[in-house]
């Protein structure tokens, strides 16, 4: 039986578990958007730590459904999405940095982006 065949149960059970959680996700992604959109360090913070939170809840949803019982606390989770928000805001930040840094070395030889 193919893999994908195979993978249909545990989409499954993991999609109506998901389902329940969603609605709770979405009210709670609400209400630290409205929070964050006051605050301006909150404003890139929290948006990627409640994606990550939710990409884990999912995560730790499709265990519970493989029949992994050991799950970590809703605080390890937050911490973890935090830590995570933080990792990508640095990253994205340091890959602007560097394409900004090739725009003025390629400006310095004469060539120039076309804005047109």
């Amino acid at each position: 039986m193919p893999l994908f065949l195979r993978a249909l149960p545990l989409s499954f059970q993991t999609y109506w578990r998901y389902l329940i959680l969603l609605p709770f996700l979405a009210i709670a992604a609400f209400v630290f958007y409205v929070i964050g959109s006051f605050i301006p360090f909150v404003s890139y913070l929290v948006p990627a730590a409640v994606s990550a939170y939710c990409l884990l809840a999912g995560l730790r949803i499709a265990l519970v459904a493989r029949g992994h019982y050991k799950r970590p606390s809703n605080k390890q989770l937050i911490m973890a999405s935090f830590v995570y928000a933080i990792l990508l805001l640095v990253a994205k930040n340091v890959f602007g940095l560097v394409i900004w840094a090739g725009l003025q070395i390629t400006a310095q030889f004469g060539m120039a982006v076309n804005d047109s």
